[in-house]
């Protein structure tokens, strides 16, 4: 699947209707926690969905449908951005952006190169020429 990431500060139904409504296909099942946005959200959009109740500790639906992947995303980010000593709203976008920049080109890219990457906007081929120099 993709990922997608996007900061707010209060999650509604309309906000997230605006934000998802060209991100998700139409035959698309919606697997969420209990917070009532989400079942609006899909209500408005046309979705099926999935509603885990994991104050029962329901964290799995037919053996399909969990929020794990999520909830590992988020303690991932939460994990790596612990080490800056908190940063400024203003610039979370673009510490989501490093964050999933990383992830995507893990294989492929050294710790250096993803520091230029941040502090230049450079290319990661043209990062390994410059580094291996």
């Amino acid at each position: 699947g993709i990922s997608s990431d996007i900061p707010m500060e209060k999650i509604n139904d309309l906000k997230l209707s605006y934000e998802l409504s060209h991100r998700i296909l139409p035959d698309a099942v919606l697997c969420s926690d209990g917070a009532k946005a989400y079942k609006s959200m899909a209500k408005h959009l046309n979705l099926t969905h999935r509603q885990l109740n994991i104050k029962k500790g329901v964290r799995v639906l037919e053996k399909a449908f969990h929020i794990q992947t999520v909830n590992s995303y988020h303690n991932n980010f939460k994990c790596w951005i612990f080490r800056f000593r908190g940063i400024a709203t203003k610039y979370l976008n673009n510490y989501l952006g490093w964050f999933r920049w990383m992830a995507m080109n893990k294989k492929h890219c050294i710790k250096q190169a993803w520091f230029f990457s941040a502090l230049k906007g450079i290319a990661p081929n043209e990062k390994q020429r410059i580094i291996r120099t």
